[in-house]
């Protein structure tokens, strides 16, 4: 777009143009002095950070850069004080800089009127600012790690018709006092930690169309005057809400998805208001005290494809009517025949969990065009003994899950031939299986994209993946055998999980050069791999979590672990490592869990420069080395994470939606197992070395330690009073030292 006048170019976009490659910091886009709209969108920069050069661009008022594969910190977008329209969302590990919190990044953005920063690590509370800022139209702000509390004022901005706060689940706030006519249109703190009750204000928003609720902490009675919202198409209350549902409800008729959870709704009333809302495709009803059969009236939802009466006190069997609802495409109830399922034609979504699964006597002969062809398939739980024989006529599925069953032997071959192309997610988790009926070289699904064959019993040797492969868990089973160099031509996995097998061999040199790039998660605990660790990490490395504990590794830790700058967890413990400590960690700005024990590290641990600091360490185990000299007092003098109780303060990055990080450290006095690191553990663990002089004075300054162990050292002197400080302490051992004087 030009001026017409002038000549100047004023507006660029190239939105889903299909770039690829890295954004050249020289670019001739910086010259276009000019631009006023900028769309970048939809494209892949391949994990190129955004060059700050972009902020030369000052006249830009939209600037669109969602979804493109950008990386790294924001450059200093801020400058652009003429923007209105800002949008980076659903970019990777995008994030403020570190020099940077949310109040100074939005100081200058006072024209704003849509800010979109969905999945943006921002970790800082929201500023209180933006309730200034009554251009405002669109803030959406999903998944950015907020705390803190969220000024209510912000909902009441008078042009404000979206606002999105999902995902944030250490965000505090109350929905406040909504003005007459607000124009409100979409309102959603799902997944946050609101509370308070809703207002009966809530009905003053007559153009709400979206109300989402669910996962918080709000609690009280669903006001009546809800029903004055009459635009409403989604409501999504899965709450602690109580009380009656009110009948004012049936005033919504627009509405096309309705989830409910906790209120008190009688079968005869929702008799009353359900054929009122005839648009309705989506149902939730959990936990609403439904007793009796399922009511007749959900036979009059002739658009319903989504049916969910879960945990409910629902009686007797399902209903004849069920099996005609042609559109009924999923389904989640907790009832026990499967009969009335495989006659529900259309049905392609059906996700069962702990309940006893009895099937028809005749599945075996049931015809195949009278069965439902099925999309995604969840049988968890159900105390399947075998692979369901109707499954041989499934080969349009998808996505399945039959994990925790006590399904036997092995993959039968009528599966996998069924399978084949369509399979796209496979989980056989907690079954007791050994492996495929005909022996496999390569995995037989060459469309898959998550595996997950974990505690099993499968033996023999490791199976290549498709190249399609981008999840990959194998755990706990009887694998043996080399780990192959074709896992690699699998370029796109993020989560590789082989731990607690009997694999051999050394780690190909193709996971540190290749796959690095692309995973997330590698645990290879507990085998027998030797060998030294490889070192050609790439730099576009991208691994959060690193686990090669329990085996036999040797040699020097790589430097190339450097590269690896979202690094949040190194557990390298029971090996045979030799080296000194890697001060050079400390540049890992993100690095929360450092696990070095039983190796054969050795020396003194020396004073870190500036730039390794180890800000955001909270768990630190050396145990079981040589380390000689006295403790570290640089290093405890920079732990910031282990200073405070609150873990909305603590610098940690809290990834609790993707990766279960796992550790084993000693506690108490005995060598535990931890499957998950919880975000508020800190622990520092320096027993079995050769420290020596006194407990240092700032050894007092980490209060939010949960465990502190010293033991089997040479240490003197008293025992240090600052120790009265940690007062979140658990655990502490001090024993098989020299140390004298009095117990404070």
């Amino acid at each position: 777009m030009c001026n017409k006048e002038t000549g100047h170019v004023i507006g660029l976009d190239l939105s889903s143009s299909f770039l690829y490659g890295t954004f050249p910091h020289n670019s001739s886009l910086f010259s276009l002095d000019n631009l006023q709209e900028l769309d970048l969108s939809d494209n892949d920069f391949n994990f190129s950070q955004i060059p700050s050069a972009i902020g030369r661009l000052s006249k830009l008022t939209e600037l669109y850069l969602s979804q493109s594969s950008f990386t790294g910190s924001i450059p200093t977008i801020s400058k652009l004080s003429s923007l209105k329209i800002l949008d980076l969302s659903k970019n990777y590990e995008f994030e403020l800089p570190h020099e940077m919190n949310f109040e100074k990044f939005v100081d200058n953005l006072t024209h704003i009127t849509t800010l979109h920063l969905e999945d943006v690590i921002i970790s800082s509370p929201v500023p209180i600012v933006l309730s200034n800022f009554t251009s405002l139209q669109s803030l959406v702000l999903v998944g950015n790690h907020l705390f803190g509390s969220f000024a209510s004022r912000v909902f009441q901005l008078p042009k404000l018709e979206e606002i999105d706060l999902t995902l944030n689940d250490d965000l505090e706030g109350n929905l406040p006092e909504f003005p007459p006519n607000g124009p409100l249109r979409t309102l959603a703190s799902a997944y946050t930690s609101f509370s308070g009750e809703i207002t009966p204000s809530i009905g003053n928003l007559g153009n709400l169309t979206q109300l989402k609720l669910e996962s918080t902490s709000l609690t009280g009675p669903i006001p009546s005057s809800l029903g004055n919202s009459t635009k409403l198409s989604v409501l999504d209350m899965l709450c602690n809400f109580n009380g009656d549902m009110p009948l004012s409800i049936t005033n919504l008729t627009q509405i096309t998805i309705s989830h409910m959870r906790n209120v008190h709704i009688h079968s005869q009333k929702l008799n009353y208001w359900l054929p009122k809302l005839r648009n309705l495709q989506g149902l939730a009803l959990e936990n609403v005290m439904l007793t009796g059969e399922i009511p007749t009236s959900l036979s009059n939802l002739t658009r319903l494809n989504f049916l969910d009466l879960s945990f409910n006190k629902l009686t007797g069997s399902l209903p004849l009517w069920l099996a005609n609802k042609t559109t009924l495409g999923l389904l989640d109830l907790f009832v026990a025949m499967f009969e009335t399922f495989l006659k529900l034609s259309c049905l392609n979504t059906l996700l069962l969990d702990g309940i006893n699964l009895t099937f028809p006597p005749n599945e075996a002969n049931t015809s195949a065009l009278s069965l439902p062809k099925f999309y995604l398939l969840y049988l968890i739980s159900c105390n399947l003994t075998e692979f369901p024989q109707f499954l041989r006529s499934q080969n349009e599925l998808q996505f399945l899950d039959i994990s925790r069953n006590n399904i036997v032997g092995t993959i039968p071959q009528w599966f996998v031939n069924t399978t084949t192309k369509s399979l796209l997610e496979l989980s056989l988790s907690g079954n007791h299986l050994s492996g495929f009926e005909q022996p496999q070289t390569i995995l037989p699904w060459y469309n898959l994209n998550l595996l997950d064959l974990s505690d099993n019993n499968f033996q023999g040797k490791l199976l290549s993946p498709p190249t399609s492969l981008q999840y990959y868990q194998i755990s706990s089973n009887k694998l043996n055998g080399v780990i192959p160099n074709d896992i690699c031509k699998a370029s796109s996995m993020f989560f590789l999980d082989l731990s607690m097998n009997t694999i051999s061999g050394k780690i190909p040199v193709c996971i540190a050069q290749q796959l690095s790039a692309s995973l997330s998660v590698l645990n290879l605990r507990g085998n027998h791999l030797e060998g030294p660790i490889p070192h050609a990490l790439s730099k576009n490395c991208k691994i959060k979590m690193i686990n090669l504990s329990d085996n036999q590794l040797n040699g020097q830790l790589p430097k190339s672990l450097a590269n690896c700058r979202f690094l949040e967890v190194i557990e390298f413990g029971r090996n045979e490592l030799r080296d000194t400590f890697p001060l050079w960690l400390g540049s890992l700005q993100k690095l929360q869990v450092l696990v070095l024990r039983h190796n054969k590290f050795h020396g003194t641990i020396v004073a870190p420069n500036s730039s390794h600091n180890f800000n955001c360490l909270r768990v630190i185990d050396l145990s079981n080395n040589f380390h000689v000299g006295s403790l570290p007092s640089t290093y405890i003098q920079n732990w910031r994470a282990m200073r405070v109780t609150d873990e909305a303060h603590s610098g940690v990055v809290n990834d609790k939606i993707i990766h279960t990080y796992v550790m084993t450290i000693t506690n108490k006095g005995s060598e535990r197992f931890y499957p998950e690191i919880l975000t508020v553990f800190r622990v520092v663990d320096l027993s079995s070395n050769n420290f020596t002089g006194e407990i240092p004075e700032i050894m007092g300054n980490l209060t939010g330690l949960q465990a502190l162990n010293l033991s089997n050292n040479h240490l003197t002197g008293g025992i240090s009073l600052s120790l009265a400080n940690l007062i979140d302490l658990e655990a502490l051992d001090l024993s098989q030292n020299m140390l004298s004087g009095e117990i404070p």
